[in-house]
């Protein structure tokens, strides 16, 4: 019965081995790879400092690049934003990226893109998270405005224009 058991588990094990993959499998992103840098302007009538709901958001930085597919060809933009939230209330408060979303120039409403980094978390009374914010779209395809966008309405925007 020993022997049975001995060799069931050498079985199992071996069986589980081979049914494993690599991590460097799993983390390769096929769909783009990034290059070309631009700036994109962020303006807000205040600066770039957004109050609303016990969060004070700032945007840090902005920028535009071309993404290239697999085969070389530059058919998509990713517009990236780096964001700081600082909780000014008296209790907890949360941030994410799900509340963020960009709007073209043709009145559309792009979601982040979440085969990127992606943030949130609740802020204390007085901290601060900062996170990065992605949005793909295509290449002929202009953003107009950034969104904080926390429950059905829009509490703060940003005019986004490129360089």
């Amino acid at each position: 019965m020993k022997k049975l058991m001995v060799i069931f588990s050498a079985m199992l094990l071996i069986a589980l081995g081979a049914c494993s993959t690599s991590n460097e499998a799993d983390t390769k992103k096929e769909s783009s790879k990034t290059n070309e840098n631009k700036t994109v302007a962020v303006t807000k009538q205040d600066n770039t400092i957004a109050t609303t709901n016990g969060l004070e958001i700032t945007l840090d930085s902005s920028k535009v690049t071309n993404a290239t597919d697999k085969n070389g060809k530059s058919n998509k933009k990713v517009y990236s934003f780096e964001v700081t939230g600082t909780n000014i209330s008296n209790s907890e408060v949360g941030m994410g990226s799900i509340e963020f979303a960009l709007k073209t120039s043709d009145g559309k409403k792009v979601d982040p893109d979440y085969a990127y980094d992606s943030f949130g978390d609740t802020i204390e009374n007085g901290k601060s998270l900062k996170g990065k914010l992605y949005f793909t779209v295509d290449s002929n395809v202009t953003a107009s405005e950034l969104q904080y966008i926390p429950g059905e309405k829009v509490l703060a925007s940003w005019d986004v224009k490129e360089k």
